[in-house]
């Protein structure tokens, strides 16, 4: 955990404001990103489960790192989605926190296996982030054009 942070849950549902301007910001949304609305709007799904929409927390109750894992009961598969970190809290270990507190929690509700849906090829960065995290590559995804 880094330092000064906590782990919340929930966050979707309780904080979608704030989830939202994490998001835009983590992945440089300037418009049309994810709005309260939105995060509320998954917070309401009926697959929500509060205990594995992860984020880690600052002392000052600012959002620094998120994850959000989904569980499919029948196949024990969880997919987390999405990840991301504040900018300004980037490589002090938030987003793997969140992961770790989200896989754990998973885990504890029947989950026997994980992954998540980044796109590794097109983004080395993020195959770097999670195979340290422990993820290994398994699928790609290939867009057929006509």
């Amino acid at each position: 955990m880094p330092d000064g942070a906590s782990v919340v849950t929930a966050v979707s549902r309780t904080q979608p404001a704030a989830s939202a301007a994490l998001h835009r910001s983590a992945f440089g949304i300037v418009e049309d990103g994810p709005s309260s609305g939105s995060f509320a709007a998954m917070g309401a799904d009926p697959r929500y489960r509060g205990v594995l929409d992860v984020a880690t927390v600052l002392t000052d109750r600012t959002l620094a790192g998120t994850c959000h894992a989904w569980l499919d009961d029948a196949s024990g598969v969880v997919a987390l989605e999405p990840v991301a970190t504040d900018p300004r809290h980037r490589r002090l270990g938030h987003a793997r926190a969140a992961i770790h507190a989200a896989l754990s929690a998973a885990r504890d509700a029947g989950a026997t296996r994980a992954r998540v849906c980044a796109r590794a090829d097109e983004d080395l960065s993020a195959a770097t982030f999670y195979a340290g995290v422990g993820f290994r590559p398994r699928a790609r995804t290939v867009h057929l054009v006509r």
